[in-house]
């Protein structure tokens, strides 16, 4: 039977682009550097803390470069790297992530509802912020990533229903940074009982407009062209969607980079153009900080679906 003594998981440098684990840790000792940080640790916090109340987003990714990052849902030797091929096992955690919640009250408030109401909840706290929530569930061992998604996909749909839930998690390797809180709330693994749904059904794919509208070009403002103008009304739209993301963040920039992906093949702007604004918008917006080259990767992934259907604009 495991217990959070013996159950263990690697730990990296905070910087993201070091992918090499550096070390093992077990869950106890994971709860334990929440709850009883190293000096070390809470004057980086702090720093992180007072850089994100300023805005300056460079300095506060810079600093969490210096806390060590986790993957909780594997098990990977030392010196092995972070992806697919070199996981060992699955451990049975899965971390969870509530972001965006207004105030510190709510917060509080989820993380306590959380740890009384679910029984698969091994520990859940605050985020350094006051305004996200983080946990980790035990669940059913999984054989393999997608086996992990298909319980992932059943654990969004029971936790959505709260609110702030970031389906970013489906990833088994998605680096969960370091964090303090001295009120966290734990337990013993062994006491919980895992989550074992599933859900392997495949969503229904989003269906594109294929044919340009011959609607008269009629802009409420003087461009010199056609094109200038739906070139600006497509950056200017995709700006605005990814500048208001403050949470449930994945989905919301996967689909807008699709539609992006899809006014580049209509020759609204160019393919290259629209990785770079994607990119941009990406490194300008706080929310993505977790894992800025994680959610590059998926815009790319997304524009380029998406620019194998062209999609046109009404007017």
């Amino acid at each position: 039977m495991n217990t959070n003594k013996t159950i263990a998981f690697p730990f990296y440098s905070g910087n993201i682009k070091f992918t090499k684990v550096i070390g093992n840790i077990t869950l106890e000792q994971f709860i334990e550097a929440h709850s009883s940080p190293k000096d070390r640790t809470k004057k980086i916090i702090e720093q992180i803390i007072v850089a994100a109340k300023e805005g300056d987003m460079i300095k506060k990714r810079e600093l969490k470069h210096q806390l060590f990052s986790f993957t909780p849902s594997v098990f990977i030797k030392l010196g092995g790297g972070r992806r697919y091929d070199d996981v060992d096992y699955w451990t049975g955690l899965m971390q969870l992530d509530f972001d965006g919640i207004e105030c510190i009250e709510k917060a509080e408030d989820l993380k306590l509802y959380l740890f009384e109401t679910y029984e698969c909840v091994v520990c859940s706290y605050l985020s350094p912020s006051g305004k996200g929530v983080k946990a980790l569930i035990s669940i059913k061992q999984p054989n393999n990533k997608e086996h992990f998604k298909a319980i992932h996909k059943s654990v969004e749909k029971e936790f959505e229903q709260l609110g702030y839930f970031d389906v970013a998690t489906k990833n088994g390797l998605l680096p969960l940074f370091l964090s303090i809180d001295y009120n966290i709330l734990s337990r013993d693994i062994s006491e919980t009982i895992a989550w074992d749904k599933e859900d392997w059904s495949i969503p229904n794919k989003t269906n594109l407009k294929t044919t340009p509208n011959l609607v008269p070009f009629v802009p409420t403002v003087k461009y010199d062209s056609r094109e200038q103008y739906y070139s600006d009304k497509t950056i200017r739209i995709f700006t605005v969607k990814i500048g208001s993301i403050v949470d449930n963040g994945h989905p919301q920039l996967r689909r807008a980079c699709l539609v992006l992906g899809s006014r580049a093949s209509a020759g609204y702007i160019n393919y290259s153009e629209a990785l770079q604004l994607a990119s941009s918008c990406i490194v300008s917006n706080s929310y993505f900080d977790k894992d800025v080259d994680g959610y590059i990767k998926t815009s790319a992934w997304a524009v380029n679906e998406g620019y194998k259907a062209a999609m046109y604009y009404d007017n």
